[in-house]
This record gives structure tokens, sequence and C-alpha cells, in this order.
């Protein structure tokens, strides 16, 4: 199964798989992660959070799904929020790069 996403107009992404859409990300503008996703009919918001804007929330209606932070120290946490179940899980990297 191989999945495709191209861009049109510098802040859409088209998402196809099988040569069908499947779904779109509509960026709000050029300088912020701030976008919106339209997938199997579903829409969810993606917003930025914080001072120096290094989380970013998936939300389906307002409700918090993902959050998606990245600490100094180089690690990524990510805390999901499905069924009312909150599960944390931290991307660590090894090495120095």
């Amino acid at each position: 199964m191989e999945y495709s996403a191209t861009s049109e107009k510098f802040t859409t992404f088209k998402i196809t798989k099988e040569e069908k859409i499947i779904g779109e990300l509509h960026y709000k503008n050029w300088f912020k992660f701030n976008a919106e996703i339209e997938i199997l009919n579903s829409k969810y918001q993606v917003e930025q959070k914080g001072f120096w804007g290094t989380t970013l929330e998936l939300l389906n209606d307002k409700k918090v799904l993902l959050k998606f932070a990245m600490n100094w120290d180089g690690n990524i946490v990510l805390n999901t929020f499905f069924d009312d179940v909150e599960k944390n899980y931290t991307f660590s990297h090894k090495g120095f790069f």
C-alpha cells in the first residue's frame, strides 16, 4: 500500500492512495504550523502552542487527541488522549547525532 503527498499552492497538500484522494492538509499561512486536516470525511485542526511554539496539538472539535512536544534536551514527548485515556511516549536520541 503506497501513499503520496503532493503540494498545491504552497499551503495545500493532497494525500492519495492508489491515485485516489483520501485527504488534504491546509496550512493557514507559511510561518506557522497551524493547519486543518481533512481525511476520510473527518476534520482535524493542528495548533502550535507555547511561547516558543515547540508544542503541537491535534484537535477534533476542540478536543485534544494528540500533543507533540519537542524538549530542549532533544527528546520528543507524544501524549495521546484517545477514548479519554492518556498515554505518554518519549522518543530519545542515542549517540552524538
